[in-house]
Parts: structure tokens; C-alpha cells; sequence
């Protein structure tokens, strides 16, 4: 299951994007320079136990990952930000694991893009 909800589903990207290659460019990049900060923000909010932090920054990666089709990572955001904004921190590991899970989507996200021929004159 874990493995599911990590999965990097380019088709969800292209399908975002119209079809159309640019978009998909522009949105990996997006994806790529503002989700591993973001995801160690969440990280830090997660160790700290400052749960206004960890919904922020839930919510945040929420909408980022739904443009890549990883769901089941979404629906643990989701998760995790409806309990921090009652103020309940995850136990130990478990926030960590979402935050794990991140980092290993965001590794097919820049395979993926790597893989992808240059465009562009």
C-alpha cells in the first residue's frame, strides 16, 4: 500500500496540463523547486510538535500532489492536517513517514523529468 500511495502517475500530469508538453515542463519544475522545502518545513513542524506548522505546510503539499496523481500522499495530508488543526501532533514516525514518502514521490517526479527530451529552440 505504501508503495501506491507514493506513485508518481504522469498520466494526472499530463491530463492537468491539457496535453499540453510545456505545461507538463513547467509544472515538474514547479514541483520540483517548491515541494522539497516545503516537505522540510513539514519535517521540522513534525520533530518540533507545532502543530499550526504541520497544517500549514499539509495543506500546502496537498495541492502539489495532486497534480502528480499521488493520492493516497494527499489523503494522508489531509489526514494530518485536520488533526493538527486540533492540535493533535502524529505519534512519533508517523508524520516522518509521510514526509519519507514525499521524498521518495519527488524522486520519480525528477526521474521523470529527466527523462523527458529538451525542448525549446
Amino acid at each position: 500500500m505504501r508503495t501506491l500511495s507514493t506513485q508518481f502517475r504522469s498520466d494526472i500530469l499530463h491530463d492537468t496540463a491539457g496535453g499540453d508538453d510545456d505545461l507538463v515542463d513547467q509544472l515538474l519544475a514547479i514541483y520540483l523547486r517548491i515541494v522539497p522545502p516545503m516537505n522540510g518545513r513539514l519535517r521540522a513542524a513534525l520533530v518540533a510538535k507545532h502543530t499550526a506548522a504541520m497544517a500549514e505546510e499539509a495543506h500546502s503539499l496537498r495541492s502539489c500532489l495532486a497534480v502528480v496523481g499521488a493520492n493516497g500522499l494527499q489523503e494522508r495530508c489531509k489526514a494530518l492536517e485536520n488533526a493538527a488543526r486540533r492540535g493533535i501532533a502524529p505519534p512519533d514516525g508517523t508524520g516522518t513517514g509521510l514526509c519519507d514518502d514525499v521524498d521518495v514521490l519527488t524522486s520519480q517526479v525528477y526521474d521523470y523529468q529527466a527523462s523527458r527530451p529538451l525542448r525549446g529552440g
